[in-house]
C-alpha cells in the first residue's frame, strides 16, 4: 500500500468514527424526543380522561387495551424516572 492508499484509509476509517458518533448522539437525541412525546401524550390522554370521562386514565387503558397494559404501566414508569433511566 502506498502512501496515497494510507492516506484514504486514515481519512475513511477517522469518517467511519465520526459519523458512528454522530449516529449515536442522534439515536440518544432521538430517544429523548420520543420519550418525552409519549409523555405530552399520555399527560394529554388523562387530563381528557380525569376532566370528560371522570375516570383515571389508568383504568380506562387498562380496560380498552387489556393485554398492552401492563407494557404501558412499565413505560409510564420509566417515564417517571430520572432522564438517565429512559434508556433501559
Amino acid at each position: 500500500m502506498d502512501g496515497d492508499e494510507k492516506a484514504l484509509d486514515a481519512i475513511s476509517d477517522r469518517i467511519q468514527g465520526m459519523s458512528a458518533r454522530f449516529m449515536g448522539l442522534l439515536e440518544a437525541d432521538l430517544e429523548r424526543h420520543f420519550a418525552q412525546e409519549a409523555k405530552t401524550i399520555w399527560e394529554a390522554f388523562g387530563l381528557f380522561c380525569r376532566e370528560e370521562l371522570e375516570v383515571e386514565p389508568e383504568k380506562l387503558a387498562a380496560v380498552w387495551m387489556g393485554p398492552l397494559w401492563m407494557r404501558l404501566r412499565s413505560t409510564k414508569r420509566r417515564l417517571r424516572a430520572p432522564r438517565s433511566t429512559l434508556s433501559a
